[in-house]
């Protein structure tokens, strides 16, 4: 996906295997599209969510890490996340930033979250890859 964040109090998330399509924010798994000021769209974190519970769970947070990702306010980058099985790996920008792995949601639908302003979205793809 390529995207721009166009200030600092927009936050985003590319949100993925929601059990509910019509209720996409309620269960699922949510990688970050923003820059470290943001909560649960840091773009260092991955979480899953689940209705019923006391918020997200934390699966992994890289921020303050050298390898961690710095997003720029007002300039495009991409974000791949690749899902094979239990594996949730992020790319930023063509580079790798982490693995996490869980096996609470095993499939569900994809999409796009943001509160607190906007995200541009220049492409959006989602491919099936081969076992």
């Amino acid at each position: 996906m390529k995207y721009t964040i166009p200030d600092a109090r927009s936050e985003a998330a590319l949100v993925l295997r929601c059990p509910n399509a019509r209720k996409s924010r309620e269960s699922g798994y949510a990688v970050g599209l923003c820059a470290p000021n943001g909560w649960i769209y840091n773009v260092n974190r991955v979480y899953h969510y689940e209705h019923g519970t006391a918020g997200a769970k934390k699966l992994l947070d890289i921020t303050g890490e050298p390898n961690a990702a710095t997003v720029s306010i007002g300039e495009p980058h991409t974000v791949e996340v690749i899902v094979h099985g239990s594996a949730i790996s992020t790319y930023f920008d063509g580079r790798f930033l982490h693995t996490v792995n869980d096996e609470k949601f095993k499939e569900g639908v994809v999409g796009l979250e943001y509160r607190h302003g906007s995200v541009m979205v220049e492409r959006f793809e989602c491919t099936m890859l081969p076992d």
